[in-house]
Parts: structure tokens; C-alpha cells; sequence
């Protein structure tokens, strides 16, 4: 492994540890959007959905504020298949 490939797979390394940079530069603010229609059409599966993946530890909540400063909040949507 050449010095440079060494120094790439350190900051990789670092990366998946520590976070990587988003290289924003500046702060965004918080956010929430509602969801799509469709999360609401497909209510049920959605919720069975998130569950599961609450369950697995992939995910948490549900939370009555914003768990963290500066939280944003993406729509859920479902993609019937």
C-alpha cells in the first residue's frame, strides 16, 4: 500500500468511526416536513415497517419533541411495489 492509499484508508477508517464531514459551510436549521400522501394511504404498512425497524435498533422514537438541536426531519413516503 503506497503512502498516499495508506493516508485515504486512515481518513476512511476515521470517517466511519468518528462521522464524516459534511462539508457544509454553515450550520442548517432544524426542519420537520410532513409526509406524503402516500405514507398515510399505506398507513399500516408504514407503521409495521418502522416498527420493525425500531425493534432491530436501526432507528428511534417516536418523540414528542426534537431529540437533538438542529434535528431535520425528512417526509416518509411509500413506493407501492
Amino acid at each position: 500500500m503506497s503512502r498516499a492509499e495508506y493516508k485515504r484508508a486512515m481518513r476512511v477508517t476515521d470517517d466511519l468511526e468518528n462521522g464524516a464531514c459534511a462539508c457544509q459551510k454553515s450550520e442548517l436549521p432544524p426542519v420537520t416536513v410532513p409526509n406524503d400522501k402516500s405514507a398515510w394511504q399505506h398507513g399500516e404498512l408504514l407503521t409495521d415497517k418502522i416498527a420493525s425497524w425500531v425493534q432491530a435498533g436501526y432507528v428511534a422514537g417516536p418523540f414528542d419533541c426534537p431529540p437533538v438541536a438542529g434535528f431535520r426531519a425528512n417526509p416518509l413516503k411509500v413506493v407501492a411495489k
